[in-house]
């Protein structure tokens, strides 16, 4: 069995996000300890497959190295940046994608197309699910209010979106270790009352079960899927691989190998291919 690895690159340094946040690029060459999983094991030991995800701004930093030494070490590359709403996703997030593999051909998947209906008409989310609140009821809210009157731009400014009319909204990157008060609702009927998501919101967004573990406060709810790839965008991408690695892996055998034909979220919340 060819062993895998689980690799997590601290994207920080390459975000739009990190936009008037200093930077301190000591994440830039971490590619170079996952290309030890490489160099230092016999061939037969190497993953048959890599699948990479982060921000788009990391293929021109760092993405193009890394395909070299993932090519000169023998493997087949695929590179490509995938917008989630391209996926029928209700939020926005455009991801840098690389797949890596032993068996050439691996082509990544065509997505299904935009949702052209609202959020509110799809049943997603309700207007009157939605908990509203004023400047007056909400410090966060009413600080940013107040620098968006003034103009104030930089750094993380205001979103506003209307369920009944948008289809999609922005990115989800509540971050609880700093204030971010983007992608706020806005009521479609009553000016000055404003709505932000909840654990529970954020999960039907994303296409996510309810009883999807994701941590357990609503806090840690919303920052773990908000900072997480889009699911459906990864579940495509993800199951295109396996499908694409069990042909391959068959062909080279010769006869066919059953495996399971879903995929399988365990009680931790992480999916599993095999």
């Amino acid at each position: 069995m060819k062993s895998r690895a689980n690799v997590t690159y601290q994207d920080s340094d390459y975000s739009k996000a990190s936009n008037g946040s200093k930077k301190s690029f000591s994440t830039m060459h971490l590619f170079m300890h996952l290309m030890r999983l490489y160099w230092e094991r016999d061939e037969k030991d190497r993953p048959i497959a890599l699948l990479l995800e982060n921000v788009s701004e990391f293929e021109k930093v760092a993405g193009t190295s890394l395909e070299l030494c993932l090519s000169e070490e023998g493997f087949n590359v695929q590179m490509a940046k995938i917008n989630s709403l391209d996926f029928g996703s209700r939020t926005k997030r455009e991801r840098f994608f690389m797949v890596a593999t032993i068996f050439d051909g691996f082509t990544f998947p065509e997505g299904e197309g935009r949702a052209t209906d609202s959020i509110h008409d799809s049943g997603i989310l309700r207007v009157e699910d939605l908990k509203w609140v004023t400047a007056e009821d909400h410090g966060t809210l009413n600080y940013f209010l107040k620098r968006q009157e003034k103009g104030i731009t930089h750094n993380h400014y205001m979103t506003l979106f209307d369920i009944t009319k948008n289809s999609s909204i922005g990115t989800v990157t509540r971050n609880h270790f700093r204030v971010q008060p983007e992608n706020w609702i806005i009521h479609p009927e009553y000016q000055g009352y404003y709505a932000y998501l909840n654990g529970e919101q954020v999960k039907a967004i994303h296409g996510l079960d309810p009883d999807f573990y994701a941590g357990d406060s609503n806090k840690l709810i919303v920052e773990s899927i908000g900072q997480s790839v889009c699911f459906k965008t990864f579940k495509s991408i993800a199951l295109k691989l396996r499908t694409f690695l069990e042909h391959s892996i068959n062909k080279c055998r010769r006869k066919e190998v059953s495996w399971p034909s879903t995929f399988n979220v365990d009680a931790t919340g992480q999916l599993t291919m095999f």
